[in-house]
């Protein structure tokens, strides 16, 4: 690409990205990222070294956990920013986003005394009863019924 840059040519990268409105916003990061020369993945697989995050999809965050480690870094949309401005690789550590604290599948993630608990709330078919259950280092525990 003429007038590109190669200070992420050691770089694979995918990129889930999305609007409030959870329209597809990714091909405007492939694009600058590409212009630093890194590689654009199709998913978050095992030869990735960053996953540019930003209100994705749930199976990325999915796929993500399933990966051994090394896990490629989960970066948000401001370390992509701060490369283009810069014209340089830089540090990824401010711009780290933690994937263990975006709930998955619809459920919401708290934080009680350092435990992280997701929740989610079950509503059944005739629409009359609901539980509330909590799951804490897979386990599953009703903790009442709501309603």
């Amino acid at each position: 690409m003429p007038g590109s840059l190669d200070v992420l040519k050691d770089c694979i990268i995918f990129v889930d990205v999305r609007t409030e409105e959870g329209e597809d916003a990714a091909a405007l990061f492939v694009d600058m990222l590409r212009g630093l020369g890194a590689r654009a993945s199709i998913g978050p697989g095992k030869s990735c070294t960053h996953l540019v995050y930003k209100a994705g999809l749930p199976s990325t965050i999915s796929k993500y956990k399933l990966l051994p480690e090394p896990r490629p870094l989960p970066v948000s949309i401001g370390w992509v920013v701060e490369c283009v401005e810069k014209r340089a690789h830089v540090d990824e550590t401010r711009f780290l986003v933690n994937l263990n604290e975006i709930g998955v599948a619809g459920g919401i993630q708290v934080c009680t005394l350092g435990l992280s608990v997701t929740m989610r709330l079950t509503i059944s078919a005739l629409g009359k009863a609901s539980t509330l259950h909590a799951t804490q280092a897979d386990e599953n525990t009703n903790i009442g019924t709501v309603g």
